[in-house]
């Protein structure tokens, strides 16, 4: 058994579905063909795939884990990544030598992205207002 395989027997139904939907075309295609193969010995036909998705699975749970808000796994991977859009205060300690890190989370299951520090359009907005401000200021 594959790794892959491996990580698709702990999926629940639900995972399962919401992973052949969005994550299985970014496996090349033997691998794709082996997920095909795991799918059919759990059952899990297109159509009922697209069920189980439609019929989306319960977002209350009450584990208080950090869950995906599109498929509700809390499998997520967390990795450390560089920021490129900084704030000004980050700009100004890369200038030192520190570079800025910040915490990515995207879900293991479906590739959702939960979060990724170098798309924060809070960050993005800010140094906008304040490259307006600053332009001002010149002006």
């Amino acid at each position: 058994m594959s790794r892959v395989v491996d990580f698709l027997t702990d999926l629940s139904d639900f995972e399962l579905a919401y992973f052949a939907k969005f994550k299985r075309q970014t496996y090349m295609t033997a691998r794709q063909q082996e997920i095909n193969d795991y799918l059919i010995t759990r059952n899990l036909t297109e159509d009922k795939i697209n069920e189980l998705i439609l019929s989306k699975p319960v977002s209350n749970l009450t584990d208080n884990n950090q869950r995906c808000p599109r498929c509700f796994s809390d499998k997520l991977i967390k990795e450390n990544i560089e920021k490129i859009n900084t704030s000004k205060i980050e700009a100004l300690d890369s200038l030192t030598g520190k570079k800025p890190y910040a915490e990515k989370i995207v879900c293991n299951v479906c590739d959702y992205i939960i979060f990724d520090p170098n798309n924060d359009k809070r960050i993005i907005r800010l140094s906008k207002i304040w490259q307006l401000l600053t332009k001002k200021k010149l002006d």
